[in-house]
């Protein structure tokens, strides 16, 4: 039988298969395979998981497979709109070849919007929202239908009421909603659920990323700007100490399609993959 894994604890596995859920356990061949099973995994079982399909993306943390888009939530205020946080977010996307979407909640809370958010505008599709403002919240909707999506963000972005507020008031989103709202000192199990002929995955809030690349992953994978064409003299290029002529990402800062702050990000999550190597 085929299905998808939507949710692993304690050595089980919640599968769905014509949509019935199947709780089993891995088999013994699984279990000295290189692969480990994650959400979002399509497998094939019996009385036991065997086998893992070939996967189009995995994710570091939360620890998922298969995802289509990553739906970044991120504050305007309170807590403070973070540049630095959000390029992160966006590298693990590029990486993985997942659509990123941006969703700038607290609109309310602040008099001036941050003019590096114009920045964000230009180059990703992005929503921005106010506290219990249909208006501004029922565009997002649509951005889920037939799509496997992760929603991510740091501690108190406001990602509970945000999906509160996409849902109605059915048992199932009743349930997502219930699961987005636990505390961030719970213990948390990451699963996915049905939702607008697709799936939605949960992550915990947090501030400190694991991105899961290298430095070399990063220079090609962050996305400067959406009309970039890395065409470096060297493949290993880093966009760090090369020299001008060698460095088209250098070139495109000169030339002012890439502010001086996004490149100052990049740098510091360079240093950031650097530090963790020593």
């Amino acid at each position: 039988m085929e299905g998808r894994i939507y949710k692993i604890i304690a050595g089980f596995y919640d599968v769905k298969s014509q949509n019935e859920f199947i709780r089993i356990r891995g088999s013994g061949k699984l279990r000295f395979s290189e692969q480990t099973p994650v959400v979002g995994d399509f497998v094939t079982f019996s009385n036991s998981l065997e086998n893992i399909k070939d996967r189009k993306n995995i994710l570091v943390r939360p620890k998922v497979a298969n995802v289509d888009q990553l739906i970044i939530v991120v504050s305007l205020s309170e807590p403070s709109f973070s540049s630095l946080l959000l390029d992160k977010f966006l590298s693990i996307a590029n990486y993985e070849n997942i659509e990123p979407i941006i969703i700038f909640t607290k609109q309310d809370l602040v008099e001036k919007i941050d003019e590096k958010v114009s920045f964000y505008e230009a180059n990703f599709t992005i929503f921005k929202t106010k506290f219990n403002d249909m208006n501004t919240i029922n565009p997002v909707k649509l951005i889920f239908k037939n799509k496997t999506s992760v929603l991510m963000g740091q501690t108190g972005v406001g990602k509970t009421t945000l999906f509160n507020n996409l849902t109605d008031s059915d048992e199932e989103t009743q349930a997502i909603s219930k699961a987005l709202g636990r505390g961030k000192h719970t213990t948390r199990v990451v699963s996915m659920h049905d939702f607008l002929g697709g799936q939605i995955i949960d992550s915990p809030g947090f501030s400190l990323i694991d991105l899961g690349l290298n430095e070399l992953d990063l220079a090609k994978s962050f996305l400067f700007h959406k009309n970039q064409n890395l065409n470096c003299k060297y493949r290993s290029c880093l966009h760090k100490n090369e020299s001008l002529n060698d460095c088209s990402i250098k070139q495109d800062i000169e030339k002012q399609l890439i502010p001086i702050w996004r490149y100052e990000n990049y740098l510091k999550i360079n240093k950031d993959i650097s530090s963790k190597k020593q």
